[in-house]
């Protein structure tokens, strides 16, 4: 017997994270999930944490160096972050 209203197992699991109003904070954990892919292994080691607040990512560093090359990189990061999650998440980058 064949069922008309099929959905595949990812439609279903989109329309509960849209109507749960979870795609925002998913899209968010991918992003800082992609930040070390980006910026690679040597500068990733000297982040601290990372966390959002109103489409800021906020990177905590432990080099001072790192964080002024990181400032001047910022543009390209946001696209990068934002093309790798498919959404535009990423409105601005603060390094601390």
């Amino acid at each position: 017997m064949k069922r008309k209203n099929t959905q595949s197992l990812r439609e279903i699991l989109d329309e509960f994270t849209r109507s749960q109003h979870l795609d925002d904070k998913l899209a968010e954990h991918r992003v800082i999930n992609a930040l070390p892919l980006i910026v690679g292994n040597g500068i990733a080691g000297y982040i601290r944490s990372t966390y959002f607040h109103h489409g800021i990512l906020y990177v905590n560093l432990n080099s001072s160096v790192v964080r002024n090359e990181l400032m001047l990189m910022r543009t390209r990061l946001i696209q990068q972050l934002n093309q790798e999650v498919g959404n535009a998440v990423v409105k601005d980058i603060q390094f601390k």
